[in-house]
């Protein structure tokens, strides 16, 4: 994700996001969150898909750890 090349516009909207996040959690965006806010930005997707997508991999995450613990 570093390495690509990203608009002016996409620029403030990451490091508005960025920063929303930094002063509610103490800690800055994931790649895997950026990828999402990149995404919504360049309407690829929208926040409610992006929201799911999210819900999804904790949801899944947890049923690994629960059965992991069996």
């Amino acid at each position: 994700m570093a390495d690509e090349s990203l608009t002016p516009r996409e620029q403030r909207i990451l490091a508005g996001v960025n920063a929303g996040e930094v002063m509610e959690t103490g800690t800055e965006l994931s790649e895997k969150d950026i990828a999402a806010v990149l995404r919504v930005a360049r309407g690829q997707s929208t926040a409610e898909d992006e929201r799911d997508r999210m819900l999804a991999e904790i949801r899944a995450a947890r049923e690994e750890r629960e059965n992991d613990d069996e």
